[in-house]
């Protein structure tokens, strides 16, 4: 310990009660964080000059103008999915929070599949 630090105290004045919900709590961020990403690629595509990004998640891709709803349960006590299908999307990872967000995730399970694959040939990553 540091000679200017303060010793830890005992008195738990941040211990978890016995019925506090953290998943909920927990799923409330990702709510808001969800819904503050879609906000943001609203409010860009009213002042973006790029035309991919001001159509993605508003125009439909098909020549009727259909767009579907889908879902898929999530496992038990865990929420599942919902999304449109037959929507512009403009796969920006630099200018949409929501494209970029989705490539971003894609990568990251990319990139632990690739270190796993070298793991079980014996070879160590260094990161």
């Amino acid at each position: 310990m540091r000679p200017s630090a303060a010793a830890l105290g005992n008195d738990a004045k941040s211990a978890a009660t016995a019925g506090q919900d953290h998943a909920g709590a927990f799923w409330d961020r990702q709510d808001q964080a969800l819904r503050d990403k879609y906000r943001a690629r609203r409010e860009l595509a009213a002042i973006t000059s790029l035309s991919r990004v001001k159509k993605c998640g508003r125009v439909s891709t098909n020549e009727g103008g259909e767009v579907s709803l889908h879902h898929t349960p999530g496992p038990e006590g865990e929420p599942g999915t919902a999304g449109f299908g037959g929507l512009a999307t403009c796969g920006s990872v630099w200018a949409c929070p929501v494209c970029s967000a989705k490539i971003s995730a894609r990568r990251s399970k990319d990139l632990e599949q690739l270190i796993n694959w070298n793991a079980d040939r014996g070879a160590r990553s260094h990161c």
